[in-house]
């Protein structure tokens, strides 16, 4: 078989390091994979559990337009407080324990209303309820006495979905559905908690008491519904359910008084209406800012202990030459996993009592957290430090002045806005569509494996790269570049010092203007504006050099051997490149490429000025001094306007050089 062998072990040890366990590593994985997932047990499922606890549409988008600006100010602030205090593992570990606190405390909040109130009603309101099969639907009054007749009256029934139980279902997801004549049926969101006003057409049936078993409470009156209209179909429709369901109503009638053998029976024992509707009306006033407290907490929590978590792992993994990619795949697998298993709980509970029970997933969900605190207890969490990290304007202000930063808050901003859209309102959607809480699971798991593949082969930025033979770093420091050409060109003088005693002055001083200068001279004007901790390591080369060449000692002064070379030292090198470059764009016609001579401009001021008669360029403004002033159009026009009227006025090359 034909092949490389080289190939072959090369994709074995790529292979080994792929599959290899960094131990050091183990817990944050761990710490990744528990957390993720303990909060994917819960978190879609929050906008279904707030309606569940009675708040509307209208009151989760309030709560959903706050919560941006709370997750945005929250982690900052304890970052702060860390660096301020120096407790970071402490302080991390008091926000994912709050992360778990706050969250299990919405299940105690309820905000709902009693189907007796939400009803619109009228003068005349009488509690029922809604039997449904898939013969049809019968309201039975509990209440109120009726008498047989063979008339039909209009009645308008006002009743919840989401408070609909299934009597016999045998596991089989409730349906509600009005069916018209034709066989066209309009679907009911058994999950709704908005109130449904229906107008439906009685006819009595029993006017007898009646029991429904253990579960029943005795009643006076049944009536078929014979057809029901309501905002979703004005035309008068059947009500029908794919297994018997009962569901709580509030009945008044619309066209006719009441019968005068009518009565209520137990009117004396119920409380006024408007004065129930108040009671209610102030507890769900009060738990609606319950909720929204105690969510808002609870999310700026957790956007803070998911930054913070991010921070300890950047810092592990730097410590340890770790990939940062791996440790997050397993928070995306945890994700991926709970989400699916918080789906099949779900589903569990409404086989059991009918509805979902989101508290299950909460309670699973903290005994993860707990787990993972004791995780993060012996992880060795932390950030750097840094000397400015406390200030929060400053830091503030330098970043909203950039523009890349600014376009890419705001492309953010308008990306978490669709995205928090369909995170807040997709699962309402598929809820009405009849969706299983095991197939709103699979949503979020069906998103991982795009995630997964970029995680696992995720490509680290290059912290430098080499052009033109010059190495530029991240922050164009030029640090790699000042020790490649000391190295490069120390081994030279090594070299040249071996065979330095057979070579005469004059040959000296050749091979190292061709080995040595020449390296210090190469694209050198990049150096310019830099720290005279980075220009001294040139420095040292060039004093080693001169040395070399005149025989001296270590020891022995350099200035005096620059001088009796002819030398400049190695920053008025850099700056004379530039100066000279800047003159040669001024001439007329210039002597410099297009693409210099074009980023300089003559002065020209507004009103006539003694510098009106002087040959000077245009400073440009710049922003910021590592970059700004260090480019050529900011540099070269400073150079050359510092000197003298009399070398500047110089109008040939020669003359400009020898003059300076």
């Amino acid at each position: 078989m034909d092949g490389n062998p080289d190939d072959a072990s090369g994709w074995k040890t790529k292979l080994k390091q792929a599959v290899a366990v960094n131990k050091q590593l183990v817990p944050l994985k761990l710490t990744m994979l528990l957390y993720y997932g303990a909060v994917s047990l819960y978190l879609p499922y929050m906008t279904l559990q707030m309606i569940q606890v009675g708040l509307n549409i209208e009151e989760i988008a309030i709560i959903y337009s706050v919560l941006p600006f709370v997750t945005s100010v929250m982690p900052p602030i304890a970052g702060m407080l860390a660096d301020r205090f120096h407790c970071y593992k402490l302080i991390l570990i008091v926000i994912v324990a709050s992360v778990a606190v706050f969250h299990t405390s919405l299940l105690h909040i309820d905000a709902r209303i009693s189907a007796e109130v939400q009803s619109s009603g009228s003068d005349f309101e009488t509690p029922a309820e809604i039997v449904c099969s898939r013969l049809g639907a019968v309201l039975r009054f509990e209440n109120y006495t009726c008498e047989a007749s063979s008339s039909r009256e209009m009645w308008t029934v006002d009743w919840t979905p989401s408070q609909c139980r299934p009597m016999d279902c045998h596991g089989v997801p409730a349906r509600m559905q009005l069916c018209l004549s034709n066989g066209n049926c309009t679907q009911i969101a058994t999950g709704s908690t908005s109130v449904l006003e229906m107008d439906a057409l009685l006819e009595v049936l029993d006017v007898t008491p009646w029991t429904g078993g253990e579960n029943n409470a005795g009643g006076n009156c049944t009536a078929q519904i014979v057809s029901a209209q309501t905002d979703q179909t004005r035309i008068p429709a059947s009500l029908l359910c794919n297994c018997p369901i009962r569901c709580p109503a509030v009945a008044a009638p619309i066209s006719s008084e009441l019968d005068n053998n009518s009565s209520l029976s137990s009117s004396a024992d119920l409380l006024p209406v408007e004065q129930q509707k108040e009671l209610d009306r102030l507890k769900h006033n009060r738990g609606f800012w319950l909720y929204f407290i105690l969510r808002i907490i609870a999310s700026g929590s957790l956007a803070t202990s998911f930054s913070m978590l991010d921070a300890t792992a950047i810092k592990m993994v730097k410590k340890h030459h770790g990939d940062l990619g791996k440790q997050r795949l397993f928070g995306v697998i945890g994700q991926a996993i709970c989400a699916v298993l918080a789906g099949i709980i779900l589903d569990w509970t409404v086989v059991g009592k009918g509805y979902p029970d989101y508290s299950i997933t909460f309670y699973l969900a903290d005994g993860m957290f707990v787990v993972t605190v004791l995780l993060m207890s012996q992880l060795d969490v932390g950030v750097e430090e840094h000397s400015e990290a406390t200030k929060l304007l400053t830091s503030i202000s330098k970043l909203i002045r950039l523009i890349d930063v600014d376009i890419f808050m705001i492309m953010m901003l308008l990306l978490g806005t669709c995205w928090g859209f369909l995170e807040s309102f997709l699962f309402v959607y598929l809820t009405e569509l009849e969706a299983s809480s095991y197939l709103l699971g699979m949503t979020i798991t069906f998103a991982t494996p795009p995630l997964v593949r970029e995680l696992a082969l995720e490509i680290s930025a290059v912290t430098k790269c080499r052009n033109l033979g010059v190495l530029f770093d991240a922050g164009l420091t030029m640090g790699r570049q000042v020790k490649s050409a000391a190295k490069s060109a120390f081994y030279h003088l090594r070299l040249i010092a071996r065979i330095r005693r057979f070579l005469d002055q004059s040959a000296t001083k050749a091979l190292v203007h061709a080995f040595v200068m020449s390296r210090l001279d190469y694209c050198n004007s990049l150096y310019a504006s830099l720290p005279d901790k980075t220009i001294i390591c040139l420095q040292r080369i060039q004093n080693a050099a001169a040395r070399l060449i005149l025989r001296r000692r270590k020891r022995d002064g350099a200035t005096p051997l620059l001088k009796e070379l002819k030398w400049l030292p190695v920053k008025f090198r850099i700056n004379f490149k530039a100066t000279t470059l800047a003159f040669r764009c001024r001439l007329s016609p210039p002597l410099a490429p297009v693409y210099l001579s074009s980023l300089l401009s003559a002065y020209t001021p507004a009103r006539s000025l003694r510098s009106s008669r002087t040959t000077s360029l245009l400073v440009p403004r710049a922003r910021l001094s590592s970059y700004g002033e260090r480019s050529f159009s900011f540099l070269g026009p400073t150079l050359l306007n510092s000197l003298p009227p009399t070398i500047t006025s110089s109008t040939t090359l020669c003359s400009f050089k020898s003059k300076l």
